[in-house]
C-alpha cells in the first residue's frame, strides 16, 4: 500500500488539470481496501475511489479527503471458458484486447474508450446502441464492510449509470462473452477505433462527451447548432470536430472548463429551450 499526503490529482482527470487531495492511497489487496475504508470512516474523513478520471472534472480547489486507487490484484484479468473476470482497476482497453486475443466476442463496442473497468461500469459506458452493462454476469462490490457479489438481475443499468449504492465500491466484474473468430473480432475493434479517430478530437486531453444526449437528440448537434463550436474559455475549447467534447488546448484550468460548461448550458437553454444534463462527474468544491 502506498500513501501520499497533499497529492497532485491532475493526472487523475482526463482534462489534465485539477487541484490536490488531502491524501492519495493506492491499495493492492482486498484486505488493504477493507482496512483503509474502516480507518477513514472511523476518522470521518471523506473518501472517493477513482479510476483514470476520463469522466471526471476535479475542482481547482482540490478534494478535502482521501482518494483511493485500486492497483495490484484489482488490475487482474482472468479467463474461465467464455467468462472474463476483470478487476475494477484493470485498464478497459487491455480488457477488450485480452478478450479478442482469446477469441471472445462481446466487448468490441468498448474499443477506444479510455479508463478502467470499474469506471466504465459506474458510468455504464458504451456506444449509441451497446452498453457495458449488457455484457455483465455479476459484479463484486465492497459494501458495509464486506465483499459480496451482485448478479446482473440485481443491478439496474441505465443510460450512463448503474445503481450500485453510493458507498458501494466496485471491486471486480465477470463478463459473459461468446466464442468468435479472433481475426474478425480484432478487425471490428480496429474499425471502431478508426471511426472514433475520425469523429472525436482524441489528440487533445478531454473527458469525452460532457453532456448526456437528450432523448431522441444528439447533445453535440444541439451545442453546434447553438453556435458554440469553437467557443473558448481560456485554454478550454468546445471542439469543432465534436461539439460535446471540451478539450484542453494546453493550459486550461478546472475553472476555465467549468465556466465553459455553464456558458454552454446557458446558451443552449436560451437558444434551444433545452436543459442539458452533465454526463461527466464533478469532484471537489467550487461548482456553483
Amino acid at each position: 500500500m502506498k500513501r501520499i499526503r497533499d497529492a497532485e490529482l491532475k493526472n487523475l482527470s482526463g482534462f489534465g488539470c485539477a487541484g490536490r487531495a488531502k491524501e492519495l492511497i493506492e491499495v493492492k489487496r482486498r484486505t488493504e481496501l477493507a482496512g483503509v475504508i474502516e480507518e477513514l470512516n472511523k476518522k470521518k474523513i471523506p473518501w472517493r475511489v477513482l479510476g483514470k478520471g476520463f469522466n471526471l472534472l476535479i475542482s481547482g480547489r482540490g478534494y478535502q479527503g482521501a482518494v483511493i486507487l485500486l492497483r495490484g490484484e484489482f488490475e487482474s484479468i482472468k479467463l474461465d471458458g467464455s467468462f472474463l473476470r476483470a478487476g475494477a482497476g484493470a485498464d478497459l482497453q487491455r480488457t477488450v484486447q485480452k478478450a479478442a486475443e482469446n477469441s471472445l466476442s462481446g466487448l468490441e463496442f468498448l474499443a477506444g474508450i479510455p479508463g478502467t473497468v470499474g469506471g466504465a461500469l459506474k458510468g455504464n459506458s458504451g456506444s449509441k446502441n451497446d452498453w457495458i452493462g449488457s455484457a455483465v454476469e455479476r459484479v463484486e462490490v465492497f459494501i458495509n464492510g464486506a465483499f459480496r457479489f451482485m448478479d446482473k438481475g440485481s443491478i439496474n443499468f441505465s443510460y450512463r449509470r448503474c445503481d450500485i449504492q453510493p458507498d458501494g465500491i466496485i471491486v471486480s466484474c465477470e463478463f459473459k462473452l461468446k466464442r468468435g473468430n479472433e481475426t474478425d473480432i480484432i478487425k471490428k475493434i480496429h474499425k471502431l477505433k478508426k471511426e472514433k479517430r475520425k469523429r472525436q478530437p482524441i489528440q487533445y486531453k478531454s473527458c469525452g462527451c460532457v453532456f448526456k444526449n437528450p432523448k431522441g437528440f444528439s447533445a453535440g448537434k444541439i451545442i453546434d447548432s447553438a453556435g458554440m463550436s469553437g467557443f473558448s474559455q481560456g485554454d478550454a475549447r468546445v471542439s469543432e470536430k465534436h461539439a460535446n467534447f471540451i478539450i484542453n488546448m494546453g493550459n486550461a484550468s478546472p475553472e476555465d472548463i467549468w465556466k465553459l460548461i455553464k456558458r454552454i448550458k446557458d446558451t443552449v437553454r436560451r437558444k434551444k429551450g433545452i436543459e442539458l444534463e452533465l454526463e461527466i462527474d464533478l469532484m471537489g468544491d467550487g461548482f456553483e
